[in-house]
């Protein structure tokens, strides 16, 4: 979370924005021999809270929330695995293309709401001029076209701010779906998997 302000200061902020783009996308129905283009648009609203709740103890709630209406042609759906421990394997008739490894449906045309909620601990938690914990958790939902039904990804974790997020170590435990093809042209979740995360971050 470095949105945070640490409990320093209240901040509340909107937003709403849109974005779209003639022949951003293509199809083809026979094998790439002639293209269908399709349009982009995307529009989305959301709102940032962070909020101190005691200055004394220098506890605070951060809370994200927000939609995002996702149109990037007919039955689009992209994954996205960061540091993908998988490698290319060959095309498969049960699972989609670049859903191995720790991928999972980012994008897609469709609906997508996101939620995180995090509580920054009293400060100097740790020890004096060591930090303070903020536990979070997160929610990622969407209803792709491409999918049967909603998708769900859930995330909980800590940061340790050792100085902010200039130097801070995370733990997050990722909760996903995993999904197969299950004929036209539609992918269902087949089960789920987990994933820890260890990190540490730090900049000049």
């Amino acid at each position: 979370m470095p949105g945070t302000y640490y409990g320093k200061k209240k901040i509340l902020n909107l937003e709403g924005g849109f974005i779209t783009q003639k022949k951003a996308t293509w199809s083809s129905s026979d094998g790439g021999i002639s293209a269908d283009y399709h349009n982009l648009n995307m529009w989305s609203i959301a709102t940032f809270f962070d909020s101190p709740l005691d200055k004394n103890k220098g506890t605070a709630l951060n809370a994200y929330l927000g939609y995002f209406n996702t149109d990037y042609g007919p039955g689009y759906l992209r994954y996205i695995g960061v540091m993908n421990p998988a490698d290319g394997p060959t095309a498969s008739a049960t699972y989609f293309p670049g859903s191995h490894g720790n991928g999972l449906p980012m994008y897609g045309t469709g609906h997508v709401i996101y939620l995180q909620l995090g509580y920054l601990l009293k400060k100097d938690l740790i020890g004096k001029n060591n930090g303070t914990l903020m536990p979070y958790a997160t929610l990622q939902t969407a209803k792709y076209d491409r999918l049967d039904k909603q998708m769900s990804v859930f995330n909980l974790g800590a940061n340790w701010f050792i100085k902010g997020n200039t130097s801070k170590i995370s733990f997050d435990y990722q909760n996903r779906p995993v999904y197969a093809l299950a004929g036209n042209n539609l992918i269902r979740e087949s089960s789920r998997k987990g994933q820890f995360v260890l990190q540490y971050q730090f900049f000049f």
